[in-house]
């Protein structure tokens, strides 16, 4: 009776961990960083029929990126924050993101906040 608590304990855990949060939460904070970049291009990327599920796409010379809502960042304007950075076309910009590019499944670092470089 043990050894059967034990492993449905285990197992519980495991499911629960596994569904938790916290592991992107982690991903969201350690891949954290910042680039200096001018801004080329901008496309909007919808999945399926829906127009309720859109991917802001930002091309620059220093990569490609996303503009998506993020609740570990606390931003839920993506829409204006694409319509600021559309403005700003053809300038540098600080972009402040994280995550990693990976085309095999479209991935793209997202960016949770910019603005203008300072000047010295």
């Amino acid at each position: 009776m043990r050894r059967w608590l034990f492993l449905l304990g285990t197992a519980a855990l495991i499911v629960l961990i596994s569904f938790s949060p916290i592991p992107s939460g982690v991903y969201a904070y350690a891949t954290a960083r910042k680039v200096v970049a001018t801004l080329e291009n901008f496309e909007v990327k919808s999945s399926g029929d829906s127009t309720c599920n859109q991917k802001y796409l930002v091309w620059t010379n220093a990569g490609s990126f996303e503009n998506t809502d993020s609740g570990w960042w606390l931003k839920w304007n993506s829409t204006d924050v694409q319509a600021a950075l559309t403005k700003l076309k053809g300038k540098q910009v600080v972009l402040y993101f994280y995550g990693f590019r990976w085309p095999y499944r479209s991935w793209y670092p997202n960016i949770y906040r910019f603005e203008l470089p300072k000047s010295e």
